[in-house]
């Protein structure tokens, strides 16, 4: 089994323009470069993502897929290859099994690339993305301040408990990731 580190999309990998789906729109988050220290400590790159627009019909499926075909060429550019990339399309009221919080993402991507999930990790900028995690069986969850909260305050949701760790960037977390790697 392989281990991976999910990582959410907006807010954490990339700037969060609301919707972001523009090529033109793409900003990758500074630190989103140390994500090679992880794919060098043996772990698959794996991207979670709510993308409750296309559930909305404020874009496409399409237009979806071609932002991200973009974002895995920009992320190339900067060292960093992205083994996958899930999305759920859903809005809340839809009632499925993929959107954050709930493990539906994580789940297939773990059967699809065989993942240990107590071995692995997930990087998020919301409690949605920790408790994902956690509801999937994820070892350590981090929560960095750089999305939603951009002024550093960060009140953890109780339910998180000693499962997620706040960080003040994605370096930050991958840094702790790395140092708490057993080979």
């Amino acid at each position: 089994m392989t281990r991976a580190v999910f990582i959410d999309r907006d807010g954490t990998l990339i700037k969060d323009k609301v919707e972001t789906v523009r090529p033109g729109d793409l900003e990758f988050l500074p630190g989103a470069d140390s994500l090679a220290l992880l794919k060098a400590a043996g772990f698959l790159l794996i991207v979670i993502t709510n993308q409750s627009g296309i559930g909305k019909g404020h874009y496409s499926e399409k237009d979806m897929q071609l932002f991200h075909s973009h974002m895995l060429k920009g992320a190339r550019d900067i060292g960093v290859e992205i083994d996958g990339i899930y999305f759920c399309p859903h809005t809340k009221e839809d009632g499925c099994s993929c959107r954050k919080p709930l493990p539906g993402m994580l789940l297939k991507a773990a059967s699809d690339f065989d993942i240990d999930l107590g071995g692995s990790y997930l990087i998020g900028d919301q409690n949605r993305d920790a408790l994902a995690g956690i509801n999937a069986g994820v070892k350590k969850n981090y929560i960095v301040t750089t999305g939603i909260y951009p002024d550093g305050i960060y009140v953890p949701d109780p339910l998180l408990g000693s499962s997620a760790e706040i960080c003040t960037n994605l370096r930050e977390a991958v840094l702790r990731i790395v140092e708490n790697v057993n080979f």
